[in-house]
Parts: C-alpha cells; sequence; structure tokens
C-alpha cells in the first residue's frame, strides 16, 4: 500500500529547524505516516532564510525532499 503523500509549508520546515527536540515537532511527527514534498517555492523561502549556522542543516533536509515545480498542479495541491 502506498504511504500518503504531504505538501508541506516553509512553517512546517522552520519549526523543525528552530526546535532543539526535533522528535516533538509536527514535522518529525507526521514522517511515519506519510511522505513529504515540497513546493520549488517552499524551497526558495526555506534556503534563502538559512543563515550560516543552519546552512547545513537546511542542505540537507532539501536534500531529501522531493521538491514540486511551482505551477497549477502545485497551486492546487497547496
Amino acid at each position: 500500500m502506498e504511504r500518503e503523500r504531504l505538501l508541506i509549508d516553509t512553517s512546517i520546515l522552520i519549526d523543525h529547524l528552530r526546535k532543539t527536540q526535533k522528535d516533538k515537532t509536527i514535522f518529525y511527527q507526521l514522517a511515519s505516516q506519510c511522505d513529504y514534498l515540497i513546493s520549488a517555492i517552499t524551497e526558495f523561502e526555506f534556503a534563502i532564510g538559512a543563515t550560516p549556522p543552519n546552512r547545513q542543516f537546511t542542505e540537507e533536509l532539501l536534500n531529501r525532499l522531493p521538491i514540486l515545480p511551482f505551477d497549477s498542479t502545485c497551486v492546487k495541491a497547496a
């Protein structure tokens, strides 16, 4: 059975980045239930806001997430 896919927004990624207890974030808790996707806009917003201390974490996280192009299909899914 295929896992449910969930399109997540920048706020979910920022929450995960900022919390020291990663296992308490929505991102972490839902990861066992579904596969995440992000839009190209979310990729841009998250990457552009990365400060030097968080840049490596940000890049590693973005490398693991499938990125949807931002088009009409993505708008409807969001």
